[in-house]
């Protein structure tokens, strides 16, 4: 099976480099080629021990643009599964020989479980990640398939590959692929194996359902963003079935975040205690 496994890798992980890549040369199944995207950092990244393929982002794309620009490479270049590890993360010895071992025509895409880095033995999602996901439903309030522990089935997914536009603004590029594949019908699996997850500013959630008024803001203009990219990738593509629903969500959350935008600290405040995240997947509350 031709494999590939990509990165991209930019300033701000630099001292996390050499982790991710001792991970990857740590795999017990090493029959794969490796691919970085490098966004500008200021060192050679043999530096960190990467061995393979490093693309320097000559046409300075923008993150959307550098993920359509992977996909298609693999796409291109005939691979059949392409595995993403974000460049701050760090992936199980087994998530290649285990995600091999998955692959199947049935499903278009596979997702690990998420651990922690500092805790290693703590799961993200507190048990609550599915074993497959099936519909675009599933993915409607929350996400919980980030891109740094997702891979897909590069050939059932090229139709979606080849049409990929991600506009610019989208913070959250991994729910917009996973709510793409899914309204096309391509199916997801869990891989029983775990990618580490590191915690710091860079992240674009957290971890923490505890909410203060930045993350709130925060997550409300990620989703009214989400909201209307889908609206309108289902406008595009015909997906009329999906489009009242996605634009009301956009209509909804915009007209939420004009109204938080505009509050005093003291009415934010009060909104959080109406806000009670029920689970690990602490977007679905807001």
């Amino acid at each position: 099976m031709n494999t590939l496994v990509v990165t991209h890798v930019y300033q701000q992980a630099k001292p996390y480099l050499a982790e991710l890549f001792a991970s990857i040369q740590a795999q017990t199944d090493q029959e794969f080629d490796c691919l970085a995207f490098n966004y500008g950092l200021d060192a050679p990244l043999a530096e960190f021990g990467f061995v393979g393929t490093e693309v320097a982002n000559d046409h300075n794309l923008g993150i959307p643009d550098a993920r359509d620009w992977a996909l298609r490479y693999a796409l291109e270049q005939g691979y059949d599964l392409a595995i993403f590890i974000d460049a701050d993360d760090v992936m199980a010895a087994d998530r290649v020989a285990r995600t091999k071992a998955a692959f199947s025509d049935e499903f278009g895409f596979y997702y690990t479980g998420l651990n922690l880095l500092s805790d290693r033995q703590r799961d993200f999602f507190e048990g609550q990640q599915p074993s497959q996901v099936t519909s675009v439903d599933a993915v409607m309030a929350h996400n919980f398939v980030g891109l740094s522990h997702f891979a897909i089935n590069v050939k059932a997914a090229a139709a979606v590959i080849e049409t990929m536009t991600c506009p610019l603004d989208v913070i959250a590029y991994d729910w917009f692929l996973t709510s793409a594949l899914l309204l096309n019908g391509l199916k997801g699996k869990r891989v029983d194996s775990i990618t580490y997850y590191r915690i710091y500013e860079q992240n674009t959630a957290g971890f923490t359902n505890s909410l203060t008024p930045e993350k709130l803001k925060r997550t409300i203009s990620v989703k009214a963003i989400h909201y209307r990219v889908m609206a309108e990738y289902c406008r595009a593509h015909g997906f009329s079935a999906m489009l009242t629903a996605y634009a009301d969500k956009r209509h909804h959350y915009q007209g939420l975040l004009a109204q938080v935008e505009v509050e005093t600290p003291a009415q934010t405040r009060q909104r959080l205690t109406t806000i009670h995240p029920a689970n690990a997947y602490w977007w679905s509350a807001i």
